[in-house]
């Protein structure tokens, strides 16, 4: 990166109040190597982050051994993918996450992530394809691998508006048929500030600047998910067009939206509430074609 940008996104950053985070990211980046299994948990203790929990019953009863894929909405970007993330932890299975390689902000994210590159060049689609192999392998090992097939953070069409997921890429599809994988539902309420949806209209440089700016508001707050029933692989095996079932898959996830009515892309839907079962967790308390549209990874 040239050295003006460089030097610009440090400018965003320390505006923003990094430094008055940097305390409580150095404390926990010094443990690291001493965690067992819950490092993103104590991410979020580190920056008072507790998860508001909405649905159906927290840990989930899943079925030992099979495939388990946890499917969501991006609104914010570092924030829901590190939630994700410690919620995965927290089924007691080892996890990975696809993710955009540009959120690759936090170094340490990196041991758990399975980059996607969308620049669109011979490296970046042989690094998405390699990311795609090794989730499906990681699938059929009774592993948790998170996606959020938007494969983009939710933008709005104007700064006051509310933002929506980007189209919604069929890899997510693939994914489950090639492993047979189960689906868990997440739905993160919310999204990025105003400053973001205009940045975000103006360039991508201004937007990925805003990102760690973006996290940073959620400190000492907390995330509203909204928790849907575990879809069998047996629900979904007829759904043999990739489009078919990640039109279904995305309907599964904003129908847990808390809003009586919204709009989506794909249609006018009535949302079917949160479910019973609600209430706090704190953090650690409780057990594409993602290539630019085009599906590559695999």
């Amino acid at each position: 990166m040239p050295a003006g940008k460089q030097l610009f996104l440090r400018l965003v950053e320390r505006s923003n109040g990094i430094e008055r985070a940097s305390l409580r990211y150095d404390a926990w980046r010094s443990g690291m190597a001493g965690y067992q299994g819950d490092a993103m948990n104590r991410l979020l203790a580190a920056c008072d982050i507790t998860l508001d929990m909405r649905g159906e019953a927290w840990p989930p009863a899943c079925v030992p051994g099979r495939p388990l894929l946890i499917v969501a909405n991006h609104p914010f970007g570092l924030a829901d993918g590190v939630a994700a993330l410690a919620l995965a932890e927290q089924i007691g299975r080892p996890v990975k996450i696809l993710i955009n390689a540009d959120l690759l902000r936090i170094p340490e994210m990196q041991r758990f992530a399975l980059p996607v590159d969308f620049s669109e060049t011979r490296a970046a689609l042989q690094v998405n394809a390699a990311s795609g192999s090794e989730a499906i392998a990681r699938l059929k090992a009774g592993e948790t691998i998170v996606i959020f097939p938007a494969g983009g953070i939710a933008t709005a069409k104007w700064p006051l508006g509310r933002a929506s997921d980007l189209q919604w890429k069929t890899f997510v599809a693939k994914l489950v048929h090639r492993a047979r994988a189960d689906v868990l539902p997440l739905y993160f309420s919310g999204q990025n500030s105003w400053r973001f949806q205009a940045a975000s209209q103006v360039s991508m440089f201004l937007r990925l600047s805003l990102i760690v700016p973006e996290a940073l508001r959620h400190l000492g707050r907390n995330i509203e998910v909204c928790v849907g029933s575990i879809i069998p692989y047996e629900q979904m095996e007829g759904m043999t067009d990739r489009h078919e079932l990640t039109a279904y898959l995305r309907r599964r996830v904003f129908a847990l939206c808390p809003d009586a009515v919204f709009a989506d892309h794909v249609g006018q839907i009535r949302a079917l509430g949160h479910g019973r079962r609600g209430g706090k967790l704190r953090a650690g308390k409780r057990g594409a074609a993602l290539s630019a549209g085009r599906d590559r990874l695999v």
